[in-house]
């Protein structure tokens, strides 16, 4: 199962909690499990593409255009996201942050499972459901005890499963 099959059946909605950031003022700290999906597709395919716009989102992850319009409605409004005239999609730091992670997760979680003798599809899609629960203490936790950087599984520049 490829990491397109997983998100596409994780449901189309997006929410963002609003709070407080450091200046005092409202800003959306917390997306729930679909907004990190939308950002880590956005990651994913602002590798392969030079522009990303709605349309790439929507054959990617194979939703309707007003799923995805309204997802990157409240990604911009939560500073996730922004969006120029043509279009064209880019993550702002804090949406590169949040989609960084989250891939990280997945990547690192996809390789243990593989590595633990879990059939890639299945580690996938499990890896896609806990990525977004994980603790950042248990995750790290979890790196140190299979000596990230030591085996490569965390290199941002693999693929999930890839040389489990």
């Amino acid at each position: 199962m490829k990491l397109i099959d997983i998100i596409s059946n994780a449901g189309d909605r997006v929410y963002a909690a609003y709070a407080a950031d450091d200046a005092g003022g409202a800003r959306a700290s917390e997306i729930q499990e679909s907004g990190e999906m939308y950002l880590e597709t956005i990651h994913i395919l602002s590798k392969e593409k030079s522009a990303v716009r709605a349309v790439d989102i929507c054959e990617y992850m194979g939703y309707s255009k007003p799923s995805v319009s309204r997802a990157v409605g409240i990604l911009k409004n939560g500073g996730y996201i922004e969006i120029d005239k043509g279009g064209h999609i880019t993550l702002t730091e804090l949406g590169r942050r949040r989609a960084e992670k989250t891939y990280e997760r997945h990547r690192v979680l996809t390789a243990v499972f593989v590595r633990l003798g879990v059939p890639e599809d299945i580690a996938a899609e499990d890896a896609c459901k806990i990525e977004h629960v994980i603790s950042d203490e248990t995750f790290d936790a979890v790196k140190k005890y299979i000596g990230c950087g030591e085996c490569g599984i965390c290199d941002p520049n693999r693929e999930a499963g890839e040389g489990a």
